[in-house]
C-alpha cells in the first residue's frame, strides 16, 4: 500500500518541532548543525572529512587509521574525530561502530558541523563536492532578518496568504507545513540546499525547520 502523499509533509513537520524544542537558531557569525549521522566505510575508505581510514578487517576486528594513529575496532566501540575539514569549517563526529562485515563496516552517532563567518550566495548547485553531511535545523526568524545560512528573509504576515518571505523564487506566501527552500553557497568551497519547512509565524516571527545538506571539498 503506497503511504499518503500528505505523511510525508506531515511527519517532517512533526520532526521540525521536535527539533525546534532542543536546538537553538545558528548566529550570524556562524552557523552550526547538529544531529544523528550513520555511515560506513570500506576498505582503504575515508569517514566523509575526516584522516579516519579503514585498513583492513580480520575476523571480525577492524583496523583503523585515526590521523595516523593505528586502533583496533570491534562492534560497539567508539569511532569519534574532530578537526578542520578545510579553513572555516569544523566537524565533531562522536559514532559507534554498529556492525562489521568483511570488508566494511558502519557506524551510528552524532555529528556537529561549525561554518564560520557563512556569506551566502544564492546558486545552483551542479557539481556536488565528495564530503556530503544532512543534519536538521531549526530557526526563529525575526521579521526583515534572513533564515541562518540563506538569503531568505522574513517579511511577516499576510492576513488572507500566510507569511510572506523575500529571496524565494516566484510566490512569495507560505503557510504553515509549507515547504521552503534555498541552495547556493556558504563560502570558499562550501555548498548547501536547504530543505525547510515553516513551523510557525506571527506578525513579527516565523519558526523554520527541516534538513540542511552541506557538501565540502575538503582542501
Amino acid at each position: 500500500m503506497r503511504p499518503r502523499n500528505w505523511l510525508v509533509p506531515a511527519l517532517a513537520l512533526c520532526l521540525a518541532v521536535l527539533l525546534a524544542a532542543c536546538m537553538t537558531a545558528p548566529s550570524g557569525e556562524e552557523l552550526v548543525l547538529e544531529g544523528p549521522v550513520e555511515m560506513g566505510m570500506k576498505v582503504g575508505e575515508r569517514l566523509p572529512g575526516t584522516p579516519v581510514e579503514l585498513l583492513s578487517i580480520t575476523d571480525g576486528t577492524a583496523r583503523v587509521s585515526i590521523a595516523g594513529a593505528l586502533a583496533e575496532k570491534k562492534v560497539g566501540d567508539s569511532l569519534d574525530w574532530s578537526g578542520t575539514v578545510r579553513e572555516g569549517v569544523e566537524l565533531k563526529l562522536a559514532l559507534r561502530i554498529i556492525w562489521i562485515e568483511e570488508d566494511e563496516l558502519r557506524t551510528a552517532g552524532t555529528a556537529r558541523l561549525r561554518i564560520r563567518q557563512p556569506a551566502p550566495v544564492p546558486q545552483t548547485i551542479v557539481n556536488e563536492p565528495p564530503v556530503h553531511y544532512a543534519l536538521p535545523m531549526t530557526a526563529a526568524v525575526k521579521r526583515y532578518q534572513p533564515v541562518p545560512g540563506t538569503t531568505i528573509t522574513y517579511l511577516g504576515k499576510d492576513p488572507d496568504k500566510g507569511a510572506v518571505f523575500g529571496g524565494v523564487a516566484g510566490y512569495p506566501y507560505r503557510k504553515v507545513a509549507d515547504s521552503l527552500t534555498w541552495e547556493g553557497q556558504l563560502r570558499e568551497g562550501v555548498l548547501a540546499r536547504h530543505e525547510l519547512r515553516v513551523i510557525l509565524f506571527t506578525d513579527d516571527q516565523a519558526q523554520v525547520g527541516g534538513i540542511v545538506h552541506v557538501y565540502i571539498a575538503p582542501e
